[in-house]
């Protein structure tokens, strides 16, 4: 090392669980507990000494250009379009238009893929903020947010469905959701039930992995290249240093918190009920 650190040889000598057999003996229990923490990375360092990725990017790890971001992507005729909402006046807003996949395939950049049934394909985004500065907000009025939201959805094949919102236009004396719906863009009320957040992204983080094997077998996420804007400020969305479960909140994280309104939401299907004597 040198001189103002001591001058002397030092290693680095990693202590993981299996070389603690004693511990292991006497709390048989322990790794039940590590892996009752519920969050991937935490658990993989409290096992095995790593920490790196906890203290860095909150998704950076999971997301892969190739798996993750597709290019030119085609929704089949039968799949709902809807879309998801962070509202932002002075901070920036987020729209993002999303379908939810079935057993069907689509087609992307020409080519037929079929995903796991429930994966969410990002399907376009609208983010408002200012030319080269993505953490300020264009100040637009709700009325001005809707049209905008209408305008870009005069270019999709199908009607567009509500989907979750931030649960702020609609509470206290907030006259957003009303202001927005005289336009003709409609919301759900997201799910922010305690624990959600953490929850969220976790999820986020789930399925980003789903899409990383090279079958996949769980529900997944994938973005499309027209989001660049999501791409590229989840790439970089930073983990609190004093809570990893959960992203740095003074980051630009108004799309990444639409994006966890739309994993966390359960919209509500149809089913066929057979009547009697028929």
């Amino acid at each position: 090392m040198p001189d103002d650190e001591g001058g002397l040889l030092r290693q680095y000598l990693p202590a993981k669980l299996i070389d603690n057999p004693y511990l292991m003996k006497e709390d048989p229990d322990y790794v039940k507990r590590i892996m009752g923490m519920g969050n991937t990375e935490l658990v993989t360092a409290m096992l095995e000494g790593d920490w790196n990725i906890p203290s860095g990017q909150m998704f950076s790890d999971v997301m892969d250009g190739v798996k993750c971001l597709v290019g030119d992507f085609r929704l089949p005729e039968h799949w709902a379009l809807r879309r998801g909402f962070d509202y932002g006046y002075s901070a920036p807003f987020s729209v993002l238009w999303y379908a939810i996949a079935d057993d069907t395939p689509c087609t992307i950049d020409g080519k037929q893929k079929t995903f796991k049934r429930g994966t969410i394909v990002i399907v376009d985004e609208l983010y408002g903020s200012k030319p080269n500065k993505p953490a300020e907000g264009v100040r637009w009025s709700p009325g001005d947010i809707a049209r905008a939201i209408k305008e870009q959805e005069r270019h999709f094949d199908r009607p567009v469905k509500p989907g979750p919102a931030d649960n702020s236009i609609y509470d206290g004396d907030s006259k957003i959701a009303e202001e927005m719906a005289v336009h003709g863009v409609e919301w759900c009320r997201s799910n922010k039930a305690p624990g959600s957040r953490k929850i969220g992204w976790q999820q986020i983080r789930q399925k980003f992995n789903a899409m990383l094997p090279e079958t996949q077998e769980e529900p997944g996420l994938v973005i499309t290249n027209k989001c660049q804007m999501l791409w590229r400020n989840l790439t970089g969305l930073p983990r609190d240093t004093n809570n990893l479960d959960d992203v740095n909140t003074k980051s630009i994280d108004h799309d990444a918190d639409c994006l966890r309104y739309i994993v966390l939401d359960k919209p509500k299907t149809a089913k066929m009920i057979p009547l009697q004597g028929y």
